[in-house]
């Protein structure tokens, strides 16, 4: 898989990191393995390589989260709650 991202953690940009699993793309349009990797600072766990053509692993179909309602709503319920957290402590 070629990238021209390099390798570092996505959220605290780190390069202390280890190898965790390789997994197949969910979607049946790739059979291809993918590297993830646990980052040692803030223990994230990241794609290693981002590939160019994302369009080229995923249908024109996919959404993630239409199709689950409960992680949709889990994700709603926190996202408010850490904007009423972060608003309260501005204030």
């Amino acid at each position: 898989m070629k990238s021209n991202f390099s390798i570092n953690c996505r959220v605290c940009k780190s390069t202390n990191y280890k190898f965790v699993f390789s997994a197949k793309n969910s979607d049946l349009k790739s059979n291809e393995n993918f590297d993830y990797s646990k980052c040692s600072d803030c223990d994230t766990i990241f794609l290693n390589k981002i590939p160019n053509e994302l369009n080229k692993y995923y249908s024109d179909t996919y959404h993630p989260f239409l199709n689950n309602k409960f992680f949709s709503n889990f994700l709603y319920l926190k996202s408010y709650k850490l904007y009423k957290l972060v608003l309260n402590k501005h204030k």
